[in-house]
């Protein structure tokens, strides 16, 4: 037996920082850098193939959105977008997920140094309850701020 979807559980909401009708933004319990965020739709769907097309273009317009907030907010030039479509591709979590990391120069020792970052999830260190919950206040925080 599988074990539940870590993603269509209700602490999820926890890390909840952008909500979209078929999707949601969430805070990355392992970042690799300050702001990582995940967008997945709310329906449990394991892989991107698997989206019908109304789904497959929701999940985009929610990646560009968050995209364009986590960079203004964390005053980002840049953004690296990412999918592990399967688990030969690095997929570790059974829900499709888009990677949205807000990138500014100097924050990896190399600017392709996130993706070894971003396979070797195991290794990454978690944010504490505490953390989380700071990391969501934060960036609701400034897009209130910003007005975004």
């Amino acid at each position: 037996m599988r074990p539940p979807c870590p993603f269509c559980q209700p602490a999820l909401q926890a890390g909840v920082f952008f909500e979209a009708s078929d999707c949601v933004g969430v805070v990355d319990i392992a970042p690799i850098v300050p702001g990582h965020g995940l967008v997945m739709p709310r329906r449990h769907v394991s892989r991107l193939l698997d989206l019908g097309e109304d789904d497959y273009d929701a999940l985009f317009r929610t990646v560009r959105q968050v995209a364009r907030l986590l960079m203004a907010i964390y005053d980002a030039p840049a953004v690296d977008i990412s999918v592990q479509d399967g688990a030969a591709a690095g997929q570790t979590v059974d829900h499709v997920h888009v990677h949205v990391i807000p990138r500014r120069m100097g924050d990896l020792p190399a600017s392709g140094a996130w993706f070894e970052h971003l396979v070797d999830s195991a290794h990454r260190r978690r944010l504490t309850c505490e953390e989380l919950r700071q990391a969501v206040a934060f960036i609701t925080s400034r897009r209130r701020e910003l007005g975004l």
